[in-house]
């Protein structure tokens, strides 16, 4: 799941990986996996954001994050840097 409140955004997934970080902030831990993680987030627009991460401080996946007009729907474009694929999701709130 993901919000933003202000300057801050926050994601968590149902497996218990969690993070917290401010829009152009330092590099934040990521909390939950098995890996040295850090993720930071940038503010592209009033409806984008980018957000990297790494590990054990080396660039791993950028996302690039575009919220509908509606807030309905988050379209994330992930390019894993480790494995050279880049993957669409699209997630719509139900």
């Amino acid at each position: 799941m993901w919000k933003v409140s202000g300057d801050e955004v926050s994601m968590s997934t149902p497996t218990g990986e969690s993070w917290q970080a401010k829009f152009g902030g330092e590099e934040q831990p990521v909390k939950g996996t098995y890996a040295n993680e850090t993720v930071s987030v940038k503010k592209l627009g009033p409806h984008e954001m980018e957000v990297t991460y790494k590990r054990d401080g080396k660039l791993y996946v950028v996302d690039k994050l575009t919220v509908s007009a509606d807030d309905k729907k988050i379209t994330e474009i992930s390019d894993n840097k480790w494995l050279g694929r880049v993957s669409t999701y699209i997630d719509e709130k139900q």
